[in-house]
């Protein structure tokens, strides 16, 4: 991917990316969505749909996509609303949301249950489904996000310190999205999120060059926003009232050991993540484990596929 495209001048086509999967479009919850398939197209056959972090598209889960279809799973990547391929209207960025339109992707590609994974912003559709869309969900897997309600310890105290100092940055309205369509932030954000020896400069270019997708930036910063919103103030009593009951569905729970985002021993919620909840610690890895521990990450993910029942 060339990172020296014009600010603000990717077409949508160049999420795209040729390898052992094909690329969809389906219409769900009033909007286009767009995903890479992987494994067996039967609707009969178990869904996994996967679901990407704030700054990057479905390509973050390439690894684990092809890992998955190969072990017989009928796997869909998708960019959420504002990323990348699929629609960017004028609203709808809030964590319900999304989860809304993950629901309505499961039900279009003709499934009435699916086991969602997503990584960080992706994580917290996750668990938002398992509060908001429970009745579609075989199983839920957050990698590298921190349960909804896990903030009632303290965003200050969960939060790195770098993050913190972020925060202020990301929440700017002009410089963030400036920073993103004319500069480096989200290879900065990549690489000091990460752990050691992740990403490579391909890795920056190809996100850098999908965030600078008409409206990409801002509307992938509205979703972020939302979320830092929601842990300080603002809606978070309304959305904290949707987990007041425990999840009902499988949970695994993903965490890099060297997370530069949140602080790893603060993650784990045994006392928050139902009765089927099984917490994996990753050694060495940052925040993006499917891509800084791929192997890691599928086996994981196989294992406790594995084992619902689908």
């Amino acid at each position: 991917m060339d990172d020296s495209l014009a600010p603000g001048g990717t077409d949508f086509s160049a999420a795209l990316i040729p390898g052992e999967w094909k690329h969809q479009f389906v219409s769900a919850n009033g909007s286009r969505f767009h995903f890479a398939q992987a494994g067996p197209t039967g609707i009969e056959r178990p869904l996994v749909v996967l679901l990407h972090g704030f700054g990057q598209f479905w390509w973050a889960w390439r690894h684990q996509l092809v890992a998955l279809g190969n072990a017989g799973y009928r796997v869909a990547a998708m960019d959420l609303r504002g990323y990348a391929a699929s629609d960017k209207p004028p609203t709808g960025y809030t964590l319900p949301d999304l989860a809304a339109d993950v629901a309505a992707v499961i039900h279009s590609l003709g499934a009435s249950r699916a086991v969602v994974v997503g990584q960080g912003l992706g994580g917290l559709v996750a668990w938002t489904m398992t509060a908001t869309h429970p009745d579609v969900l075989t199983g839920a897997c957050a990698v590298d996000a921190p349960h909804p309600l896990a903030p009632r310890i303290g965003a200050r105290a969960l939060a790195t310190p770098l993050a913190l100092a972020q925060v202020g940055l990301l929440k700017g309205p002009v410089f963030a999205e400036r920073a993103i369509e004319q500069g480096d932030l989200v290879g900065h954000l990549l690489r000091t999120w990460s752990g050691f020896g992740w990403p490579s400069h391909e890795d920056v270019a190809t996100y850098r060059a999908l965030m600078r997708v008409p409206f990409a930036a801002s509307k992938a910063l509205e979703q972020l926003r939302w979320a830092i919103g929601r842990f300080s103030g603002g809606g978070r009593r309304r959305f904290s009232a949707l987990f007041e009951a425990a999840p009902t569905t499988a949970i695994l729970h993903i965490q890099g050991a060297a997370d530069h985002l949140v602080r790893a021993s603060l993650v784990s919620v045994p006392d928050l993540g139902g009765e089927d909840y099984h917490w994996a610690l990753v050694p060495g890895a940052g925040h993006f484990v499917p891509e800084e521990a791929p192997d890691a990450c599928s086996t994981l993910l196989l294992g406790w596929l594995a084992g619902l029942t689908t």
